[in-house]
């Protein structure tokens, strides 16, 4: 069985960089983006089971990024200290969680999202 593909969204490197080892040492691969182009991209070009993103980025919206990989079937996790900003609307698609998190609630979430 192969590793499932997680695209993390986030500006924050300390932040990224303490998910990033959290989610590996469960066994997850883990590929990190720092802005929405970055994401972009890298959802353009590769295929993975789960994006986690942050919604406020320094060149666009996680929200954005999260519907892009909605709808090419990828499951989502939208994580920030700012849902209550975003419209209801644009979240109901996606799972969520509130900053700050502590890194074994992500990998609880993720863990009910893709296994």
């Amino acid at each position: 069985m192969h590793a499932k593909r997680i695209l993390l969204v986030e500006d924050e490197r300390e932040v990224a960089n303490m998910l990033g080892i959290a989610l590996r040492s469960e066994g997850y691969e883990v590929v990190i983006a720092d802005t929405a182009l970055r994401a972009r991209l890298s959802l353009g070009s590769d295929g993975y089971d789960l994006v986690i993103a942050d919604y406020r980025l320094p060149d666009g919206d996680g929200i954005d990024i999260a519907d892009e990989a909605a709808g090419s079937g990828i499951k989502t996790l939208v994580v920030s200290a700012y849902l209550f900003q975003a419209p209801a609307s644009r979240l109901e698609k996606h799972e969520l969680l509130m900053k700050p998190a502590r890194p074994q609630e992500i990998i609880d979430a993720v863990r009910g999202l893709v296994g």
